[in-house]
């Protein structure tokens, strides 16, 4: 185990500007995989604590009535569901890895 002491009292609502910090190198983020994962792969950005889990965030679609939804909606969230099964890359040894993602739907995404 490693103790790295941090300091610094900069809070942001932006997952962008915080990412830039990091790289930048004025602190540790928490930030979603879909966020960090080309600054890890371009080794800009190292995992520091591979086994913390910040849980997780459920993505609904509320619309009126399945049965006259049209195409244009129905697509829109095929869309979301594929671009948040990719996105659902948990960090882990440093790397991205897969998670099984369960029960992915129209109506339930994340």
């Amino acid at each position: 185990m490693q103790v790295v002491r941090v300091s610094g009292c900069v809070q942001a609502n932006n997952g962008d500007l915080l990412l830039q910090m990091a790289i930048d190198g004025h602190g540790i983020a928490l930030l979603p995989a879909f966020l960090v994962e080309a600054a890890i792969f371009a080794e800009r950005l190292v995992v520091v604590l591979p086994d913390c889990d910040a849980g997780s965030l459920t993505v609904q679609a509320v619309y009126a009535d399945r049965r006259f939804m049209p195409a244009a909606v129905r697509m829109f969230l095929e869309y979301l569901a594929e671009q948040f099964d990719d996105a659902a890359r948990p960090l882990a040894a440093g790397r991205l890895e897969s998670r099984p993602r369960k029960g992915a739907s129209s109506e339930s995404i994340g």
